[in-house]
């Protein structure tokens, strides 16, 4: 059982895996800022989406023709795009549980929902964690402070122990949301060769780091490195429904950390992404879009 200054380390770490907030840039690169509306619609057409999160147990193993990765069940995601005619706002929902969380036999438990305008604009996020063996949970708020600045709220609990944090943080309110643990539904737009960087902010682990006295893995005090993103040269296939299936494949890599994005040439479909976490764990997660069409989604209505 790691001790209590490790297990504090470790969430910081997974909760700073979860979001990836990165710059406008994106997909003004992409070629395809003014599909994003398109896609967002589309995506609410589509309905709740599952995901399966595995473990890759060797991820160097050299492959013989015809074998796969051995990948071990690590658990579940869903998300879901959903067009509130209230509001006139696209809601961004997305639901992780994991059975082993980073080796120790935890579970954990994250939901987040951002809601964004019909011009692509982040108007709020709401992020929720818990690792019931633990007693932790956490809650955290953001939304746009001004056209350059996002504030952040946050509660966070462990044992009998709360904290409570605030900061305000530079973001561009037209900065698309990257989740190491929730894919997008779609990326359409790519084309080989791109590359650009792009900065990163993580509210959730800036406040957290805070909160619990803790170094901040991405402290402000240092300087963060930018998310460098390239699509590879040539398309990969994987194989997907039992098929093989031409991907295009966009590669994000800030400091130790990176990811792979599996996107279907035909159509801009995510059908997986990789996760290497850096130097803390070498764990590789892999998640992969199940054929299963949900009928209802997970995440609570109330949250």
């Amino acid at each position: 059982m790691p001790s209590r200054s490790a297990t504090i380390a470790i969430i910081v770490f997974w909760l700073a895996m979860m979001v990836w907030l990165t710059g406008a840039e994106l997909w003004q690169r992409f070629g395809a800022r003014p599909r994003l509306q398109e896609t967002l619609a589309a995506s609410a057409q589509a309905g709740p989406i599952s995901w399966s999160i595995t473990e890759i147990v060797d991820p160097d193993k050299p492959l013989k023709e015809g074998e796969t990765l051995e990948e071990k069940p690590l658990g579940t995601a869903v998300t879901e795009v959903k067009l509130d005619s209230r509001t006139g706002r696209y809601r961004l929902d997305q639901q992780v549980h994991l059975d082993r969380f980073f080796n120790t036999g935890f579970t954990l438990d994250l939901q987040s929902r951002s809601e964004v305008n019909l011009f692509g604009r982040l108007q709020e996020l709401h992020f929720r964690a818990a690792i019931p063996e633990l007693l932790f949970n956490c809650d955290v708020t953001a939304r746009p402070d001004g056209p350059k600045q996002l504030s952040v709220q946050g509660t966070f609990r462990l044992d009998k122990t709360k904290h409570e944090a605030e900061s305000k943080i530079a973001y561009d309110g037209t900065d698309l949301i990257l989740s190491s643990l929730c894919p997008l539904d779609r990326m359409p737009g790519l084309k080989p060769g791109q590359r650009w960087k792009t900065p990163m902010v993580d509210p959730v682990e800036s406040l957290m780091s805070q909160s619990f006295n803790q170094q901040s893995l991405l402290s402000p005090e240092i300087s963060r490195p930018a998310v460098a993103v390239r699509v590879w040269d040539q398309p990969q296939g994987i194989i997907w429904k039992g098929e093989f299936v031409p991907c295009l494949v966009v590669e994000a890599v800030q400091g130790g950390r990176s990811m792979k994005i599996y996107v279907r040439q035909s159509d801009g479909l995510v059908l997986r992404q990789t996760a290497q976490l850096g130097a803390l764990t070498p764990t590789t997660l892999a998640i992969t879009r199940d054929s299963r069409k949900l009928k209802t989604s997970k995440v609570p209505a109330g949250f």
